[in-house]
């Protein structure tokens, strides 16, 4: 047995590579949310093809749903696309799915048969039927539509992008310290433990 076969080290961190969570962070603390009454809860799920008592992920179907998933992407190329947090825009999602399909076009996604999608998960006909469910849930509440128009912040958004991009120079000055300071210290460690 290879030592790689049972034994993988820990990824490296990086400082620099939480801007994307920093850019999602920024654009989602701007975005307004609507808590749904019982009643739309209730309405959304029945269009799904589910009940209260009976939730799965939208776009599999697998029961260990985990959380509601934005249908359309809020955040998108580094920017706020203008779609809310409201009932109209989430569906239950399962963890596998969620993370899958990040701001992918959720048909696209879901079609696309690589990776983690329903497509390479999901029988054909089983997927159909979650899509019509998906395109009903859509139509019946315009999903697609209930978009902001961001044109009225554009100068706020624009200030708040500059801010943003800020912080990003100095991760990525703090990731330059980090690797200086990481390698110093490899070094030492190396000069002390040595393995035969």
């Amino acid at each position: 047995m290879k030592n790689n076969e049972i034994f993988k080290m820990p990824n490296r961190y990086s400082v620099s590579g939480r801007s994307s969570t920093i850019t999602a962070a920024v654009w989602k603390s701007i975005m307004p949310f609507k808590e749904p009454t019982i009643e739309q809860i209730e309405d959304c799920l029945a269009t799904l093809g589910m009940s209260t008592e009976n939730v799965h992920c939208a776009y599999c179907g697998a029961k260990n749903w985990s959380s509601w998933d934005h249908l359309f992407a809020v955040v998108k190329g580094k920017e706020y696309t203008g779609y809310v947090t409201d009932i109209f825009n989430l569906v239950p999602a399962c963890s596998k799915c969620n993370s899958s399909k990040g701001n992918s076009n959720w048909k696209e996604w879901m079609k696309r048969g690589t990776g983690s999608s329903p497509a390479s998960r999901v029988e054909k006909k089983r997927l159909d039927s979650l899509i019509r469910r998906l395109d009903a849930f859509v139509s019946k509440y315009d999903s697609e539509n209930r978009r902001l128009d961001m044109k009225p912040f554009e100068r706020d958004k624009e200030k708040l992008k500059k801010e943003k991009d800020s912080i990003n120079k100095h991760l990525e000055a703090i990731q330059n310290s980090c690797d200086v300071l990481q390698r110093k210290i490899q070094d030492e460690y190396e000069r002390q433990f040595t393995t035969p």
